[in-house]
């Protein structure tokens, strides 16, 4: 009985390190580095293009990704 707690242990330690793993990478993705636009040094301007694949429409809500120059998070 202790050898099928142990493997079990085993299995779960490995299923638990392989999603930290995965959510770590994920979370570590930067959308702001692609489809930039050219930057002027005078004002507060998006730095980035929208494009299809950075975008979802879940019913009434739709998300995408925003970057705009000297801001770490926007909130709408």
């Amino acid at each position: 009985m202790s050898k099928l707690s142990l493997r079990s242990l085993a299995k779960l330690k490995f299923v638990l390190i392989l999603l930290i793993n995965v959510v770590s990478r994920v979370a570590g993705i930067d959308h702001c580095s692609s489809h930039l636009f050219a930057l002027n040094d005078t004002s507060t301007q998006f730095t980035k293009e929208v494009v299809n694949h950075e975008y979802a429409v879940l019913n009434q809500f739709k998300s995408l990704h925003c970057c705009a120059k000297g801001y770490r998070s926007i909130e709408w």
